[in-house]
């Protein structure tokens, strides 16, 4: 018995193993490495929406959100083979592929653009800007390609005259170094097949 007592004591006097100030010094350097080297401009993007006035809509076939038509929808198809709405005209929830409702009206002359036009074959192709993942941006640049089809359709468009297509971040209008030509970069384009 004394010989265990011995043995505990010493244990005790040799101080804390060095697994207990190993641990906690090896998670402070972790910590600190993480915060010198993450993106501090993408955080506080993150942190801070983008306004409207962030957000201007001057990519390729692109107009203000106030001025589309179906007309001028159909007058912009035929002449370029496609229309371009940027993220004042067609948006989503940040990081998600839910329409926001202000983005109807757009999408609303659209389909009354194709019903007009019922021999147009529309191949609807989402973009987004380069913040995250590719992989992560190209799911949610074919989810939100599927969401305005899927919108088209419930507007009397027929389902078989659209093709969903994503490209993700890989053909930026803009570059991705600052919220407006992230803003530019995220949009949903129709293509005519």
């Amino acid at each position: 018995m004394a010989e265990k007592v011995k043995v505990y004591e010493e244990q005790t006097k040799k101080g804390l193993p060095i697994w207990a100030w190993l641990i906690p010094l090896l998670v402070l350097l972790a910590l600190a490495i993480w915060f010198f080297t993450r993106n501090r401009h993408e955080t506080t993007t993150a942190a801070t929406p983008v306004t409207d006035q962030t957000k201007p809509d001057t990519g390729a076939g692109t107009q203000a959100a106030a001025a589309w038509t179906a007309a001028s929808i159909a007058d912009t198809i035929r002449s370029k083979g496609r229309v371009g709405f940027g993220d004042k005209d067609v948006h989503f929830s940040t990081g998600s592929a839910t329409l926001a409702g202000d983005s109807q009206a757009v999408l609303d002359q659209t389909a009354q653009a194709l019903q007009s036009n019922t021999d147009w074959k529309m191949r609807i192709v989402g973009h987004t800007d380069s913040v995250g993942s590719s992989a992560a941006n190209n799911q949610l640049a074919g989810q939100r390609a599927t969401s305005v089809m899927q919108y088209l359709v419930s507007h009397g468009v027929d389902q078989s005259r659209l093709s969903v297509d994503a490209k993700g971040a890989s053909d930026p209008v803009s570059s991705n170094t600052t919220d407006t030509g992230r803003a530019e970069n995220r949009r949903v384009e129709l293509i005519k097949r």
